[in-house]
């Protein structure tokens, strides 16, 4: 494999790891909030929520989802890539705004609401991993589009 496929396999994995490690510590085998993962993995992960098997797609999910986006992140160098990643992005974001309609969230909302003292590190800790990764993958994506447009001129 090349060594820039290598790099962005090893970051995607990186990020799900610690993703899915908070997701893990807040979900408190199950007696705490699935939020992070649910985040994590979106859309992956609302599929399982339908077919009773949430943690499932929820934990497995983000290792395929970000080192996936990471190699189509390093693809946007061609032009022709970047609407497919900013595709997949919108999807992942739409897949989060869709979580408060469903009931797993009602769900898991009150549980938060219940056990927020014990939770609050974990969820907040997941979710500063989280928008940090995605404020380094968009600025990656920037210094691209930068990159290849200073190559062309």
């Amino acid at each position: 494999m090349k060594a820039p496929v290598v790099q962005q396999l090893i970051a995607g994995g990186t990020y799900a790891i610690a993703l899915v490690a908070c997701g893990v510590f807040a979900a408190g085998a199950g007696h705490g909030s699935y939020l992070v993962l649910m985040i994590a993995s979106s859309p992956v992960g609302i599929l399982g929520m339908y077919a009773g098997l949430a943690a499932v797609p929820a934990i497995f999910g983000p290792f395929l989802l970000w080192p996936s986006i990471l190699l189509l992140l390093a693809r946007t160098r061609e032009r022709r890539h970047r609407p497919t990643f900013v595709t997949v992005m919108v999807v992942h974001y739409f897949g989060i705004a869709a979580l408060p309609l469903t009931t797993w969230f009602r769900d898991d909302w009150r549980t938060v609401q219940r056990h927020l003292p014990e939770l609050v590190v974990f969820l907040a800790v997941g979710l500063v991993v989280y928008v940090t990764g995605q404020v380094l993958i968009w600025r990656s994506l920037a210094r691209l589009s930068v990159t290849a447009t200073a190559v062309r001129w």
